[in-house]
């Protein structure tokens, strides 16, 4: 109880530190915020990554395409 009255205390006698302890708490806050909405945007874009891209790709160096291409359609 007595460390709540000192703490008290001292923040209402000065300013400077009650204006310290809200921008801090201000700047916590807001990286908090900014942190949870750019996972959101992230696992969002994840999503839409995985929905219009395939899981496997097949690509060929050759000018004719792949040799025997249902073979490995059908896997």
């Amino acid at each position: 109880m007595y460390r709540w009255l000192l703490c008290w205390r001292y923040l209402r006698t000065r300013y400077i530190a009650l204006a310290s302890v809200v921008s801090v708490t201000l700047g916590v806050a807001t990286l908090i915020i900014v942190n949870s909405v750019m996972d959101g945007f992230t696992t969002e874009m994840q999503e839409r990554m995985h929905g219009i891209l395939s899981d496997v790709i097949v690509e060929s160096h050759s000018a004719n395409g792949l040799p025997n291409h249902q073979a490995i359609q059908h896997r």
